[in-house]
């Protein structure tokens, strides 16, 4: 598993950003979850709120919300 940051590139500097540690998952991981969130979303009694749907190429796990993070803090966080 592989750990990584990322931030939006149209930065500015009046705006805080919405913030998080991802996991990236290997590829053959990705295969099975997306296998799965796809069965899971198929079935008419799963809550559909209880997760948010993403692209595939998109998808991780979040490990922790950061939340709003102004920007000056930014370099703290990485």
């Amino acid at each position: 598993m592989q750990i990584e940051t990322s931030a939006n590139a149209l930065i500015r500097e009046d705006m805080p950003m919405r913030m998080f540690v991802e996991a990236v998952l290997e590829p053959s991981t990705l295969d099975e979850v997306w296998s799965v969130g796809r069965r899971m979303a198929a079935d008419p009694a799963f809550p559909e709120k209880s997760v948010r749907w993403v692209k595939r190429e998109a998808l991780h796990l979040t490990m922790r919300f950061l939340g709003d993070i102004d920007p000056e803090r930014l370099t703290n966080v990485k």
